[in-house]
């Protein structure tokens, strides 16, 4: 995509879908000074579910979600773009994204908006975000916890026969090759590792719009965050046994980015846990099968106790 083209769809993105005219948007600040762009909307009553997005992404990712009229009336949903992603603030010092920062913003997000008992929603790194969380400030003010295509153990959970293990090193090969290309200040090059990255986040391709905006706001993320992010990189697998929150995994089988397998291994740790796998999807379960996805969020809050 041409530069100009770029910047004519951010134009368009700005000028606020139907599925977004419902949503208001506030700015705060998170311990250390960041600022932090939070979404809101939904039912102010209901029970509160705060959405976590993954590495380079942004509050849109959840936009299914956020938008869907039957979450709306149930649940008051908030989500916000993590440091250094989207609208929000993007410190230069890599200081600033260690893993407390993480639990942190997630912290500040809870207090300012006042969530009461909030279901926790991580995508991806979105995982790790919540388990800086549960590190750094316990587990007993959240109601619940969604993993959806995250992962906190390295270990390989479930056995697959060697050519399958083959064709997966192959992919993860050519995503960490497009990954690279990200850390580049080189904004052409920065450019096509990010569409790489994108076209890797479904299993098939997702709709033309959906597409467009997904490389605006992975663009949004400057190079110098992302090469942070990396240097600072935390495990939580010794996390994964003393969960004591009801869990639920979401993992697509086909999924390109965070191996399903990593789930599994997260399933058989946590005590009190549920994996739900999606048969021929990729990275974006959310995005690539909405409807299925925020069924299953429905049941999952709705059978929590009170």
């Amino acid at each position: 995509m041409r530069p100009f083209a770029v910047v004519l769809l951010c134009i368009a993105v700005v000028s606020s879908p139907s599925w977004a005219t419902d949503w208001s948007y506030s700015t705060i600040e998170a311990e250390d000074g960041v600022p932090l762009v939070v979404a809101e909307t939904g039912n102010p009553n209901g029970p509160a579910l705060l959405f976590i997005h993954g590495f380079s992404q942004s509050i849109l990712s959840w936009k299914k979600q956020l938008g869907d009229p039957s979450l709306q009336a149930k649940y008051r949903m908030v989500a916000f773009d993590l440091r250094g992603h989207g609208a929000s603030g993007k410190p230069w010092s890599a200081d600033a994204y260690e893993s407390r920062d993480w639990g942190g913003d997630v912290a500040t997000v809870i207090a300012t908006q006042t969530l009461n008992t909030p279901v926790l929603i991580g995508w991806s790194m979105g995982g790790s975000v919540m388990a800086s969380y549960l590190r750094h400030h316990g587990m007993t003010d959240i109601r619940g916890l969604i993993f959806a295509a995250g992962a906190m153990s390295l270990t390989d959970g479930s056995d697959v026969s060697a050519q399958e293990r083959e064709e997966r090193a192959a992919a993860q090969a050519e995503m960490m090759e497009s990954m690279g290309m990200m850390l580049s200040n080189n904004i052409s090059e920065n450019l096509m590792g990010t569409s790489a990255f994108v076209d890797n986040l479904a299993a098939k391709p997702l709709d033309a719009e959906t597409q467009q905006e997904a490389l605006i706001y992975n663009m949004m993320m400057p190079a110098y965050v992302r090469l942070a992010m990396f240097q600072n990189q935390t495990s939580y697998e010794d996390l994964a046994d003393k969960i004591t929150t009801p869990t639920l995994l979401i993992h697509g089988d086909d999924d390109a980015v965070v191996d399903v397998d990593l789930s599994v291994t997260n399933q058989s740790l946590i005590p009190d846990s549920v994996l739900v796998r999606y048969d021929g999807i990729g990275h974006a379960p959310f995005l690539e099968a909405p409807e299925r996805f925020n069924m299953d969020v429905m049941q999952f809050v709705d059978g929590l106790a009170n």
